[in-house]
């Protein structure tokens, strides 16, 4: 069991929560291989804007298993976790996370709406941590960087900005640009940002294929990689408009420290029960012994 980085482990686990894939579509290319680009025009926008935004509708509605790898670099050590994932979305805000090692579950993680929350089973007490989602940005604690708001769009799961943005760069088949808030449309609430989202697109088609989060000075606090893309089973609509997701995420924290996860054979259009995204269900389910709510109202 991995004992140090309690708090990004558990949270990134909690926030990791939309995102599958299958297959292998090579389509990242590396921002050192593409030259300066060329200033961005409103044409090219809306074009690489819609496709996004059409990926995103398509996945609506999605679940998926596969495993998730842990590495936490402590000096001249590392300590690396592996585990059973199963992920499901509904929605553009609820989404939950089941995370088991043999068989047994030792994490579960939702987000529905203004809040999310973890139950930690990994010990014979269940802790239940319930937090607020709101701007999110670069300060130490876990409500700062690792709302799951922030990794979903760090896993690529976002609208882009209706305007062009001005820092947009274009290259022969990409682009990239910044934004400082996540749109999640379909009557989300806007989420803004301390500091900024910096957005690599390999294949408009695609979507993001990097993604940094960066601070109010522009220094990097966290960097995602987006690999391996193909299409993901569509119930009710034919091969040719299933969307494009990555079969493999890594996201990067300080030196060393990394989270991957990959997907094994996704199902969007399928049924997602509501009670993942029911609290009062959960608990009934888990019991915890010891609940830390920070929502409004909450007693921590």
């Amino acid at each position: 069991m991995v004992k140090r980085g309690g708090a990004w482990t558990g949270a990134v686990l909690a926030a990791t929560v939309a995102l599958g894939s299958a297959g292998c579509r090579p389509v990242a290319v590396k921002e050192e291989d593409r030259g300066p680009g060329r200033p961005g025009d409103p044409a090219s926008w809306t074009s690489i804007r819609d496709l996004q935004n059409l990926r995103l509708q398509r996945l609506d509605r999605f679940s998926s298993a596969g495993t998730l790898t842990i590495t936490l670099a402590n000096g001249e050590d590392v300590d690396r976790e592996q585990a059973d994932h199963r992920i499901w979305r509904s929605g553009p805000s609820r989404a939950a996370i089941r995370v088991s090692k043999l068989g047994a579950a030792f994490m579960t993680a939702a987000w529905n709406g203004p809040r999310w929350w973890m139950f930690d089973e990994r010990e014979d007490e269940v802790v239940l941590r319930i937090r607020p989602v709101e701007a999110p940005g670069v300060d130490a604690g876990d409500a700062a960087i690792i709302s799951p708001p922030t990794l979903f769009a760090m896993l690529g799961l976002l609208r882009f900005p209706e305007k062009m943005p001005s820092d947009l760069v274009l290259f022969e088949d990409g682009c990239r640009f910044s934004t400082r808030s996540i749109d999640w449309g379909g009557g989300a609430a806007t989420l803004p940002l301390r500091g900024a989202l910096e957005i690599e697109v390999g294949s408009p088609e695609a979507g993001p294929s990097s993604i940094r989060l960066l601070d109010d000075d522009g220094g990097e606090i966290a960097r995602s990689m987006l690999s391996r893309f193909d299409t993901v089973d569509t119930l009710g609509s034919a091969p040719g408009a299933w969307p494009l997701l990555p079969h493999r995420v890594e996201v990067r924290r300080d030196a060393g420290d990394r989270v991957v996860m990959s997907f094994d054979a996704p199902v969007a259009n399928g049924r997602v029960s509501d009670r993942l995204f029911d609290l009062e269900a959960q608990i009934r389910r888990s019991e915890p012994a010891i609940i830390e709510d920070r929502t409004p109202g909450g007693v921590d």
